[in-house]
């Protein structure tokens, strides 16, 4: 339907406004819970598909659901029992370790100071005094804030339980959405006014599935690098090598963040623990044959075909994402760029055939 066949000052359009504020309201009004909410709808949105398939093979709704719930559960046990053992003796070691690496970093600085002073004039111990200077404000900064977090669950019995008490919704959650989650469309196309459902309709179908297979392949593709990094680095000698391939391999869910982060702490760890020279080959063969194949095989075919923007435009979402909302708008940001550019590419091709013009390539 033409745009200036629409009438937004009809009573549809006001109902719709009103369902919305109702709805914003309402989500505020949760407050830990609304998150946990979203979290949850998340996860269904993941895991219904896999109920849809249960329900094709002549099972309940009440029976898929069952199924699908037990099937992530023991995934996550089998999970946690092959790697927790590693992971928890990683971790504990990186924990007793921890000061002795702090000390070395901030002897390697020390270092830095007295040789940059002599290049730039400056007294070291002035230098050295303001550089710890400036940590020690931002520790005590960091610690006020926490302090901030914290308080009302350390002076309220009450509240710390009803905390608890709110993250045990996020299974119920989970369940109730996993067995009406196909109401939920129908739902919000009752609000939609008529003018523009059609509209609305077409495109939920087509973000419905890039979202879902962009998800889909970039957890495929997270899996693949947190696998590749964690073998590559165990093998390779670099220690802790297994807990910071898992987390780097999982930071890729926000673009070139995992690559990275598990450059640097690898850098670090090797540099600290000053291990040999074949330790920086295996290093290096574990994040350039992982990233060879992520880039040139995976992402092409599990990411990119799905969202079909340019590399360049990926860096500028990720950034604008990090500067409006932080970790939550890195993640977000490519998603929501993609939906934009199939809106806009509308757009512009509706535009071209009023004009009567040729069609952009």
């Amino acid at each position: 339907m033409p745009l200036e066949n629409f009438r937004f000052f009809s009573k549809e359009w006001a109902v719709f406004a009103l369902c919305l504020v109702v709805l914003v309201a309402f989500y505020f009004s949760l407050g830990v819970t609304g998150p946990l909410f979203l979290i949850a709808w998340f996860l269904a949105y993941l895991s219904f598909p896999i109920v849809r398939l249960l329900e094709g093979r002549s099972m309940s709704r009440a029976g898929a659901v069952a199924v699908t719930i037990s099937f992530v559960v023991l995934l996550l046990l089998a999970v946690a029992a092959i790697l927790g053992p590693w992971v928890y003796r990683e971790i504990k070691q990186l924990i007793q370790e921890l000061p002795g690496m702090i000390e070395w970093m901030s002897d390697r600085i020390n270092e830095f100071s007295v040789w940059i002073s002599g290049r730039l004039n400056i007294e070291a111990q002035e230098f050295e005094f303001n550089f710890q200077e400036a940590w020690l404000v931002r520790l005590q900064e960091m610690q006020i804030s926490d302090l901030q977090t914290v308080r009302p669950f350390l002076t309220s019995g009450l509240g710390f339980i009803l905390y608890l008490v709110q993250l045990a919704l996020l299974p119920i959650f989970y369940i109730y959405l996993l067995l009406h989650f196909d109401r939920i469309p129908t739902l919000i196309e009752r609000m939609i006014p008529a003018q523009i459902l059609p509209h609305y309709q077409r495109y939920a179908a087509k973000f419905d599935s890039l979202i879902l297979g962009y998800i889909q392949g970039l957890f495929l593709v997270c899996c693949f690098l947190a696998f590749s990094y964690a073998l590559g680095l165990s093998l390779s000698g670099v220690r802790f090598g297994l807990v910071v391939g898992i987390v780097a391999g999982f930071l890729s869910f926000i673009p070139y963040l995992g690559f990275f982060a598990g450059i640097t702490v690898s850098t670090l760890l090797i540099l600290i623990y000053g291990q040999g020279f074949w330790i920086w080959i295996g290093f290096a063969l574990t994040f350039g044959i992982a990233q060879l194949i992520e880039s040139y095989y995976l992402t092409p075919r599990l990411v990119g075909s799905r969202v079909g923007l340019h590399p360049l435009a990926v860096i500028l979402l990720v950034i604008a994402g990090a500067n409006v909302a932080g970790l939550a708008g890195m993640i977000i940001a490519i998603p929501l760029g993609a939906m934009l550019w199939i809106v806009l590419d509308d757009l512009l091709v509706e535009k071209q055939r009023r004009e009567g013009g040729e069609l952009p390539d």
